[in-house]
């Protein structure tokens, strides 16, 4: 049996998540069955995932409205114009709902920490079901002077909770998704294949990437879809094992005392994943 599977993104801003999702609905290995938004303030997040879902004829998976840090970066208000999808807001319940029915339920995190956080903290017992899979943080890396990997500095506390919860946690971290083999530009094969398929989906993934472009000047990374892949059990990463303290900026050092979690280390396989994305693509 397909093991029960929670996605928690923050879809509608870099294309990777979109990707992510695809996978993820592509994937024969995980049964996917709810889709949690985070940093969600409009509920675009939430109507943009239904209209995916809709696309491409899946009816099976639940969607809910996840917390909100105050964040709104979304680039596709023309996919959701006119859309009459009901938001559903309840995600604590929805997660436990999801837990409660299942031996055990692998929880996909490319979002924030903040919705996980949430439900470890009104049910603490929950965590003894979940393999966390989390795209986030950093070790031994910066982009640049006093940067911090969006997924922490969204809300650092919730961060610092999840890792000290002692919570089944892998962290696939931004020193290895930065990887310029995991990034796809308007001339990387992906791209063009994406741009000549009749896939509505997949219309709307190049157009995602084409606008991403535009507004960030930067080119998307498959950091999520990396996260799916780990998920799925393909191991495309290794890890090193320690606990790690978080400083209220978001920067995060190996500690010597606290609960230790999976961390992924810099180098990977980053063909091998980049053509296992393709295939399950196309």
């Amino acid at each position: 049996m397909k093991v029960s599977t929670i996605l928690d993104t923050d879809i509608g801003y870099d294309p990777d998540d979109l990707f992510a999702l695809i996978l993820l609905l592509k994937s024969k290995e995980l049964k996917l069955d709810l889709i949690v938004t985070g940093d969600d303030k409009y509920g675009k997040r939430f109507i943009f995932v239904k209209k995916i879902l809709e696309l491409m004829d899946v009816y099976d998976v639940k969607v809910i409205k996840g917390s909100s840090v105050g964040g709104h970066k979304f680039l596709l208000d023309e996919y959701i114009k006119g859309e009459k999808f009901q938001i559903e807001k309840d995600f604590v319940k929805e997660i436990k709902r999801v837990v409660d029915s299942s031996d055990k339920v692998v929880y996909i995190g490319i979002d924030g920490f903040t919705n996980l956080s949430h439900v470890i903290k009104k049910y603490p017992n929950i965590k003894k079901k979940l393999k966390i899979y989390q795209m986030g943080g950093a070790v031994n890396y910066s982009r640049r002077p006093l940067w911090v990997e969006h997924n922490v500095k969204m809300d650092v506390k919730s961060v610092k909770f999840v890792l000290g919860s002692s919570c089944d946690i892998s962290l696939i971290m931004a020193q290895t998704t930065f990887n310029p083999e995991l990034r796809i530009d308007n001339k990387h094969r992906i791209y063009r294949k994406l741009k000549a398929s009749k896939n509505s989906v997949y219309k709307i993934l190049v157009k995602h990437i084409d606008l991403y472009h535009k507004h960030s000047e930067k080119w998307p990374y498959m950091h999520d879809p990396l996260t799916v892949a780990e998920a799925l059990g393909k191991r495309y990463v290794n890890y090193n094992k320690s606990a790690l303290r978080v400083n209220n900026d978001g920067n995060i050092k190996i500690n010597k005392i606290g609960p230790k979690v999976m961390f992924s280390k810099k180098k990977l396989k980053g063909k091998e994943f980049m053509n296992f994305l393709e295939n399950l693509l196309f």
